[in-house]
């Protein structure tokens, strides 16, 4: 719709995989400034509240490492890696 006309499955595949070879292409060739960089620029998750555990707090960056930083409420900030338990909280809170 944004385009003003169809798109086939095709074309989409061919644009993502043309997008993730760059990436690779980035990371292979030593840049991973860029590619971390990107990933903080489209993160939905950064600026949202999560929950660690009994503590909550807001998600901030992804480091080059891919952990996760995030600054609790107690001003404490803490880097997390895969599965450490953050959660997404609700806009509400839940």
């Amino acid at each position: 719709a944004e385009l003003g006309r169809d798109l086939s499955r095709r074309e989409v595949l061919a644009a993502l995989l043309t997008r993730v070879e760059a990436r690779f292409e980035a990371l292979d060739g030593g840049d991973s400034a860029s590619v971390v960089r990107a990933v903080n620029e489209r993160c939905m998750s950064l600026g949202r509240r999560v929950r660690v555990g009994a503590r909550e707090g807001v998600a901030v960056e992804v480091h080059d490492d891919g952990g996760m930083r995030v600054v609790f409420d107690d001003g404490a900030a803490q880097v997390l890696h895969g599965s450490e338990g953050l959660r997404l909280l609700d806009r509400d809170g839940a």
